[in-house]
């Protein structure tokens, strides 16, 4: 089953989402924006088999300290992910060719995230947790505090890469950095 969301705008300002175990997904489509709002979020399935795809836009803005938890089998966002409050934390495997922006965090806890050429990661905060982060040729990374730890790895490709990070921290000895 598929939950499409089409038309102008929607927003998602309370509760949780709870895809089942047998593969459904959440579709937001072209032309949309899907705000989520409010307190603490969580969009889930029972064996890693659901899906978030967004062709439209992402934009997140929670109460502070509150997380959107994207904990299905794949997300896979195509277009742009605002982050302006609150953190937006992806624990599934995701292909990203979208820009990711905003002042608030973004955390990699868990998966493999792949961002490819023309894909961007601008965020303010951005947190690598027990998740493999691979910023391919062509992609932007520029981010503000970057934390790198759980035995997340990082590998940029160099070649027509842009890569900065105002603050760098690498808490753990398992964790690696590929540049």
């Amino acid at each position: 089953y598929t939950l499409r969301i089409a038309g102008g705008g929607a927003s998602w300002s309370g509760g949780r989402i709870d895809l089942g175990s047998g593969g459904a997904s959440l579709h937001v489509q072209p032309g949309v924006t899907f705000s989520v709002t409010g307190a603490e979020r969580s969009l889930v399935d029972t064996n890693d088999s659901g899906r978030f795809v967004s062709e439209g836009v992402l934009s997140v803005s929670l109460a502070p300290g509150a997380r959107l938890g994207l904990e299905t089998g794949t997300v896979t966002p195509g277009n742009a992910v605002h982050i302006e409050s609150g953190t937006l934390s992806i624990a599934a495997n995701g292909t990203h060719t979208a820009s990711f922006d905003g002042a608030g965090l973004l955390r990699f806890n868990g998966g493999t995230q792949t961002f490819g050429s023309g894909a961007s990661l601008t965020v303010s905060n951005l947190d690598v947790r027990t998740a493999n982060l691979t910023v391919q040729n062509g992609a932007t990374f520029a981010v503000g505090d970057f934390h790198l730890w759980g035995g997340g790895t990082l590998s940029i490709s160099n070649a027509g890469t842009t890569a900065t990070a105002v603050t760098a921290r690498i808490s753990e000895a398992a964790a690696t950095v590929s540049l």
